[in-house]
């Protein structure tokens, strides 16, 4: 019985060096979360900061792959605008509430939410942010304005600015570490990129709303960002996914800060009504491959640096001599389809092996 109990044992040990490793390749993740009070949605290349209590803003955009580049902070940020009243309005500084929707995965979803009282009152207004698993540099926005009042809203600024516009967004930052080359770039429909960089100015300059692609602001000079002795410069766009949308654009500029606005068409909401705008916001290396993959398209030709490096930011040249390999984590015992065939045939092998031994045992003995 030993010999059995030996050849069994050795059957199992060959079942199982014959089981193949299940390799597991580490997949990119798409996350949502709080931190000190702030909503951050991250990826590969980018995390962006929200704030709640505070217009739930974009109070920080962190581009991985560009050191030391925080082109949008607290002081320095896009914010939204009904411009029924004075500026900035109220939900510039309204305390919304949040909920995340998808915390992982292939993507992470954010929701907030405020209930407007004076701009809009009975406007019920929402955000839903969107940031996809990968090396994406861009983020979906989805506004939403809902009339849950009474009466009719009307979404549209006073008389007095001399032109027609509801819903606003504007784009506020300091790019590189010398504002004079933050510079406002746009594209209106069938019509080729503007450039320039003016304060107190609208655009188009007679006033005749015009339908609106993308805004945006870069420095492509070296200034922006500094990564082994060359520049990708850095652009910060929000696109209109529904150009027909937009009507108006307005600059400003100052030290310290340079900003972009759009301005969309105005609107009536009855009660009940509601009203969505979609939006891709990007920020990140003027690249062509990652700039046209978010539908800004043009902005590359129109501003591409002139000591552009041949390899997109965050990847290596090949070296002559390899680094060491780190394999992906192994999980030798993990149970596949092919691993559960195995071990089924070294059970079945074992225990059929015994059972004939047992049975030839008996053989003899009643011989």
């Amino acid at each position: 019985m030993n010999k059995s109990i030996t050849v069994t044992i050795l059957l199992l040990v060959f079942t199982l060096s014959m089981l193949k490793p299940t390799l597991v390749y580490p997949q990119p993740q798409a996350l949502a979360y709080v931190d000190k009070g702030k909503v951050v949605l991250e990826n590969d290349v980018i995390k962006v900061y929200f704030k709640p209590d505070e217009g739930a803003k974009i109070v920080r955009w962190i581009v991985k792959t560009l050191a030391n580049v925080t082109p949008i902070t607290e002081s320095r940020y896009p914010y939204e605008w009904i411009p029924t009243g004075t500026w900035p309005g109220e939900i510039f500084s309204a305390n919304f509430t949040y909920q995340i929707v998808k915390e992982s995965g292939d993507e992470a979803v954010v929701e907030f939410k405020v209930n407007l009282a004076t701009d809009a009152p009975g406007l019920e207004f929402t955000k839903i942010v969107t940031i996809k698993a990968g090396e994406h540099y861009w983020i979906n926005i989805t506004y939403i304005l809902d009339n849950k009042g009474t009466a009719a809203l009307k979404i549209q600024n006073p008389p007095a600015w001399g032109r027609k516009a509801g819903f606003m967004i504007e784009i506020g930052a300091k790019i590189g570490r010398n504002d004079t080359n933050d510079i406002q770039i746009w594209k209106f429909v069938g019509q080729d990129p503007i450039i320039t960089k003016e304060s107190w100015v609208v655009y188009p300059l007679d006033k005749t709303p015009t339908d609106t692609e993308w805004i945006g602001l870069f420095d492509n000079s070296t200034d922006a960002n500094m990564v082994d002795n060359a520049t990708y410069g850095l652009f910060i766009g929000l696109k209109l996914l529904d150009p027909s949308e937009g009507c108006f654009i307005w600059l400003e500029a100052a030290a310290g800060w340079t900003s972009i606005r759009t301005e969309l068409k105005p609107l009536t909401l009855e009660p009940g009504q509601a009203k969505i705008y979609k939006t891709i916001w990007y920020c990140g290396p003027i690249w062509k491959e990652y700039l046209e993959e978010a539908g800004f398209n043009g902005v590359f030709e129109a501003i591409k640096p002139s000591n552009l490096p041949e390899e997109p930011p965050g990847e290596k040249k090949v070296e002559e001599k390899p680094k060491e390999i780190i394999p992906p984590t192994a999980l030798p015992l993990q149970l596949t389809w092919s691993n559960i065939v195995w071990i089924v045939v070294g059970i079945l092998a074992a225990v059929g092996f015994i059972f004939l031994k047992i049975k030839a045992r008996k053989a003899r003995s009643t011989s």
